[in-house]
């Protein structure tokens, strides 16, 4: 005899998402010539909203970096409001904008090593600064 089983199915875009996030870091990485690991990927803080003229943009601060790198600042950002060609996308601020714990590379710039001595050259409200400066900028476009 079979039994059927009655639940309430529901998809999980969990995984989706992350994936798309992921994609999104690796364009950012290519454009700013910045890249560190995805290791130890997290959000700092709560997400807040930058708003000019017509656009509006949900921004979360995140760090990631290997177990054997320093953490890197970047911006997840979601557009609410506004009709941009991407509906989302990832800033990284370069070293002087926030983000000190960046060297330089062979192809660009990239984490220091966490033995260096040196991982916690982090300045979030410059990130800040940086991110509303280029948002500011995009949205005049």
């Amino acid at each position: 005899m079979l039994k059927i089983i009655s639940e309430k199915l529901k998809f999980d875009a969990g995984d989706l998402l992350k994936e798309n996030w992921r994609e999104e870091i690796f364009k950012a990485q290519d454009e700013s010539k910045i890249t560190f690991d995805l290791e130890n990927d997290d959000t700092r803080g709560d997400a807040k909203v930058i708003k000019f003229k017509d656009q509006s943009y949900l921004v979360q601060l995140c760090s990631a970096g290997g177990d054997w790198e320093s953490p890197v600042l970047y911006f997840r950002i979601q557009v609410k409001d506004g009709y941009p060609s991407r509906k989302m996308f990832v800033f990284i601020p370069p070293k002087n904008e926030g983000n000190g714990n960046l060297t330089k590379g062979k192809k660009g710039q990239v984490s220091l090593d966490s033995d260096s001595g040196d991982k916690d050259n982090l300045d979030e409200t410059k990130a800040w600064k940086s991110v509303e400066k280029h948002l500011k900028t995009w949205s005049a476009e």
